[in-house]
């Protein structure tokens, strides 16, 4: 066995059909787990959705956050500019104005681009409002906006007072049209810079309120991974240490089990659930001669078939395949040169913890010895010179050989299965008093319990004479005390005994 390779083939797949370690007859004690075992999974399943919802909504909640603070950002950022930019409009606009008073020459430019500032500061007013929004519910905001806004529309209309005849020529009144203006200005200025520093803190505030959120959003996140550990990590650890434990403590025991089927005398295969052999031990190549790889992905039906073979027994086999029924018979098989194989099978289905059949095992033992050895048995029986009947417990004969068919005149099929007193033979004792049937050889031996030797009986032929019998009777007694047989053997002594009965008997 040196030189016969590796029977599991690297390149098959691991199958899960194949599951050895399964009780073959139990497929209904696996089909539920303990109801602990089941309850501990559920609660750890639940744990483990849980615990991906909550973090799934926060990270949702962190995304949406992140969006409405990036456009807070935006729009705070425009408003900011859009303020400043109207700070710097309201000197533009006096700056404007003190060309028309102070510059005669240059007064028909500045004039018009003092009328097109107004024009666009007036169009920005609406603008910034509808910017602010919900910024204007907060009082504060509203109250720095009002003042901001008023102070800008008195600019606006003490610049307007520019535009056209009413522009004053004197030194007097264009410094005091001057004077009055920049006041204007610098109240608008003023009111701008206020309205953007609220603007600015409660951005600031908004900020915190942001990042506070984040940080509650952080903490609670690592409570979830932390119930997570508690809950779904911890008895998961918990119970691979067990299983690692148990493995450990099963490992030695297997690895001797998995020795069992290496170093058995038995033919070992193992098939998938379609019963294509997936793996052989030694001794099926030793006994068969096929190999794994040539057998690999057979059916043991047909790998073993014998062309002579009893066609029922390959019936039978098909048929607990086909239906995952446990199966032993002895059959008749081949091997690989053509030798003929007797084995004594048995095949179970391996089954899932549902129920299922996932594969087949076959196990069995060569009996090619033992039935030549009876074979060899059954015709030295058979041409035993002397009768022999075999009785059951109840009487009726189940077996015969060729010399007590002859010596009672019948054949093989009027023996079989009939007790002696109801097949219609009448015997007679030494002194030719008819026997009566409780008095047959295996009657009284199965009702006393008492081997008889040496009875002496006359069977009446048909012709009117009759054939002296001599009989012995034999117990076989089973390991339960009852009796399991009785042989009856029968030789025939006619010519003796009637030479015995017709010589004189002497007188003293």
């Amino acid at each position: 066995m040196a030189d016969q390779p590796d029977r599991r083939d690297e390149r098959d797949e691991p199958d899960e059909s194949v599951a050895p370690a399964e009780n073959p007859e139990a497929p209904a004690r696996a089909k539920g787990k303990p109801r602990r075992a089941q309850s501990t999974q559920w609660r750890v399943r639940m744990a483990v959705y849980l615990t991906f919802l909550l973090v799934a909504a926060l990270a949702a909640l962190e995304a949406w956050n992140g969006v409405v603070m990036n456009e807070r950002a935006h729009r705070e950022a425009a408003l900011q500019q859009r303020v400043t930019e109207a700070r710097v409009e309201a000197y533009a606009l006096a700056q404007n104005a003190t060309v028309v008073l102070t510059q005669p020459s240059q007064r028909e430019q500045a004039l018009t681009q003092l009328t097109r500032r107004v024009g666009h500061a007036a169009a920005a007013m609406p603008v910034i409002e509808q910017m602010l929004g919900r910024e204007l519910a907060e009082s504060e905001v509203r109250k720095r906006f009002d003042t901001w806004k008023l102070a800008h529309e008195r600019l606006r209309e003490r610049l307007s007072g520019f535009v056209g005849p009413g522009i004053p020529t004197d030194a007097e009144g264009v410094e005091t049209a001057l004077r009055n203006m920049m006041a204007e200005a610098d109240a608008a200025a003023t009111s701008a810079d206020s309205l953007a520093d609220t603007l600015a803190s409660m951005h600031k505030r908004s900020t915190s309120r942001a990042e506070l959120i984040v940080w509650v959003q952080v903490g609670l996140l690592v409570m979830v991974l932390l119930l997570l550990a508690l809950l779904v990590i911890e008895p998961m650890v918990r119970s691979v240490d067990r299983r690692m434990a148990s493995a450990r403590t099963l490992a030695g025991p297997l690895r001797r089990l998995a020795l069992v089927p290496e170093y058995t005398s038995s033919l070992v295969l193992i098939t998938d659930r379609h019963d294509r052999i997936r793996w052989s031990n030694p001794a099926f190549t030793q006994v068969v001669g096929w190999r794994y790889d040539e057998v690999r992905h057979g059916l043991p039906a047909e790998v073993l078939r014998h062309p002579e073979a009893d066609g029922e027994a390959l019936r039978a086999l098909r048929d607990a395949v086909a239906h995952a029924r446990p199966l032993r018979q002895q059959s008749l098989h081949r091997r690989k040169d053509g030798a003929d194989l007797w084995l004594d099978l048995e095949m179970k289905p391996l089954r899932d913890p549902a129920g299922k059949a996932r594969g087949y095992i076959y196990m069995a033992t060569d009996i090619t010895e033992r039935v030549a050895e009876q074979a060899r048995t059954r015709l030295q029986w058979l041409a035993l010179p002397v009768g022999v009947l075999v009785h059951g417990p109840d009487g009726v004969v189940t077996d015969s050989n060729r010399e007590a068919e002859r010596l009672l005149g019948c054949s093989r099929e009027d023996l079989i299965g009939r007790r002696l007193p109801d097949a219609g033979w009448r015997f007679v004792r030494d002194d030719l008093t008819l026997c009566p049937p409780g008095d047959l050889p295996a009657e009284r031996t199965l009702r006393d319990r008492i081997p008889l030797i040496g009875e002496v009986l006359g069977l009446r032929q048909g012709d009117g004479g009759l054939r002296w019998l001599l009989v012995n009777s034999h117990l076989q007694i089973g390991m339960g005390g009852a009796i399991t047989e009785v042989l009856v053997s029968l030789s025939d002594i006619t010519g003796r005994f009637e030479a015995t009965r017709a010589r004189p008997v002497a007188v003293a």
